[in-house]
């Protein structure tokens, strides 16, 4: 049709100039005729192209469907206004030869589409192949294309991701997202989540490295799995975090609180009695468990998040109390707490904002020598004094730790206490947190403090709780020895003794837990334990300190275990000033 336009052209170029040849100079119809006839060969206009436009729009749709892609290795297809197939390509017969009409691609009106050049895509799915068909209205022709691609590997390439986002990546164990999406999908309120974790397993990473502990951790996650195959009940085990993990028990009829405690003890058996071996070496496994059980089904997201959180709080509180397990319905006390919790992380910062009257205040203990029967050091103790209020650190420490305020008591005391020792020739002790001992920059302040005021680090002994915690920050405590600070830990003896990791941190002072000395005299075992953490600490050269010596009675029967110093109400309470006045009896 192009070359029909180009000749038609060329013909009336040739016809008028025929025209003004024969026409002569003059002007005359001819010569008039043939300059219009001129114009209009060299504007391209005539008044035939109308009639060839018909022609041409036929031609351009008969084109438009011979030069699509035939050999496309991907489907395509042509959809008449009343989606009705009129073409395919190779591809489309030989890999999605059953389509045949645009309504099995989409439910709208054909002609809509096309009208408003609509766009629609449809997941299309032939046998194991799943097609992604994306379909265009094309009004000029009055069709609708639709061009298929083959989304099938993409499909399980992001199937095999999600799943990678909800498992643990060293266990294979479902992780807290897993975890989440289980209970949501489970309608029944008879659910019961255990969250524990390894006692001391920061030990074992200390001891062996994080890669042997990571080797610990994939053989405890097996045996979580079994334990949670083993079950007469519908259970999975995943991993939370670290070394903290979880099993989701769906039973099917609701079940007592014992039934519970029993699969609880079930779980506490087996650890007992398997040992995992890492490095040739055999390790006992203890763990501590949290349980929250029979959350309501009538609003899901109330149902997710607050079975996973109140079985977490309820592991959290057996940590503090020391528990094997704790289940979330025992603490009646929970929202009290909560409330509690959150006015004294306001009060505690409008202190430190001075927005308030209450203060912190640095009280002193006496610690008495037995042998030479002098108060020859303090130990320096927080407290928030408040109108007449003196309010001891029980009540605050805990949500000061959450809030991460640690850092500034210990900076606090430190400055009170250097300036009440400052022409005082007492040796005094400061407790350090494991929050002190992550930040580098609080340990260099405490030293560049304690140098500014002119004391020597040797007079003054760094506290350090025995915890967990503790064994990941041997390497920290070892630099505040080299520095010339005296060492003691605090509250050895229960849960987490280690007399091999004692002799790594070369302290200087051992004290005795509390809960050992102030059942002294109900229960000779404590007496026992004492004597014989007494000759080691003598054996090694480290001075000992029984704390809570609360009366005469317990002061007597301590004096019989070698302990070398004694700390107590029956001493000499917490005082603002220094207090000598005890005299043996």
């Amino acid at each position: 049709m192009n070359n029909l336009y180009l000749l038609d052209r060329v013909f009336r170029i040739i016809f008028s100039l025929v025209l003004l040849y024969l026409s002569g100079a003059g002007l005359n119809f001819y010569t008039f005729f043939a300059i219009t006839l001129l114009g209009t060969a060299s504007l391209g206009y005539c008044p035939i192209y109308k009639i060839f436009g018909v022609n041409l729009s036929l031609e351009d749709k008969n084109k438009f469907l011979t030069q699509l892609p035939k050999y496309n290795p991907e489907p395509v297809f042509i959809f008449s206004d009343k989606g009705t197939l009129i073409f395919q390509n190779n591809a489309a017969k030989k890999i999605l030869p059953e389509l045949k009409f645009f309504k099995e691609l989409s439910s709208k009106n054909p002609k809509t589409i096309i009208q408003y050049k609509e766009k629609t895509s449809t997941r299309y799915k032939y046998k194991d192949k799943t097609y992604l068909i994306e379909s265009i209205g094309i009004p000029k022709e009055e069709y609708i294309v639709a061009y298929g691609f083959n989304i099938t590997e993409i499909l399980k390439g992001k199937e095999i991701l999600k799943q990678q986002i909800k498992t643990d990546w060293l266990t294979n164990l479902g992780n807290r997202i897993k975890l989440l999406e289980d209970i949501e999908k489970i309608e029944k309120d008879e659910l019961s989540l255990l969250v524990f974790d390894v006692i001391k397993f920061s030990q074992i990473n200390g001891f062996f490295g994080h890669k042997k502990g990571d080797e610990f951790l994939k053989q405890f996650a097996l045996e979580i799995k079994s334990f949670a195959q083993s079950l007469k009940f519908t259970a999975n085990a995943y991993r939370l975090r670290g070394n903290t993990f979880a099993i989701l028990i769906h039973f099917e009829n609701l079940q007592s609180k014992e039934l519970i405690k029993n699969i609880n003890k079930a779980l506490f058996e087996l650890f007992k009695n398997i040992k995992i071996e890492v490095n040739n070496i055999q390790t006992n496994v203890e763990i501590r468990v949290g349980i929250a059980s029979k959350c309501t089904k009538k609003d899901k997201k109330f149902l997710c998040s607050s079975l996973l959180n109140n079985a977490e709080t309820a592991l959290s509180e057996a940590k503090k109390e020391s528990l094997e397990f704790k289940d979330f319905k025992d603490m009646k006390d929970i929202s009290e707490r909560y409330k509690n919790n959150i006015n004294w992380a306001n009060k505690l910062r409008d202190i430190f904002d001075h927005k308030c009257d209450a203060k912190l205040k640095a009280y002193f203990q006496p610690i008495y020598n037995i042998q030479n029967r002098k108060i020859e050091k303090f130990e320096a103790l927080v407290r928030i004094e408040d109108g007449n209020k003196v309010i001891s650190p029980f009540m605050f420490l805990d949500v000061a730790k959450q809030i991460n305020f640690l850092t500034k008591i210990t900076k606090e005391v430190t400055t009170q206490a250097l300036d009440k020792f400052k022409d005082q020739n007492f040796e005094f002790s400061l407790n350090l947190t494991s929050q002190d001992l992550k930040d580098d920059k609080h340990l260099n302040y405490l030293c560049k403090t304690i140098e500014k005021n002119g004391f020597k680090t040797s007079s003054i002994v760094l506290e350090i709780l025995e915890d967990e915690d503790m064994y990941e920050f041997i390497d920290t405590i070892a630099n505040l020895k080299t520095k010339g600070f005296k060492l003691a830990i605090d509250d050895f003896g229960t849960g987490y003794s280690n007399f091999q990791k004692l002799q790594q941190l070369n302290v200087d002072y051992i004290k005795i837990d509390g809960s050992l000395v102030k059942n002294v005299v109900n229960n000779p075992k404590d007496l026992t334990i004492i004597k014989s953490i007494c000759n080691y600490a003598g054996a090694i050269g480290v001075k000992t300190i029984a704390e809570f010596v609360a009366d005469e009675s317990i002061y007597e029967l301590i004096k019989t275990s070698g302990v070398d110093y004694v700390q107590g109400y029956y001493i000499g309470e917490p005082n603002p000033t220094l207090n000598v006045s005890f005299q043996n009896k």
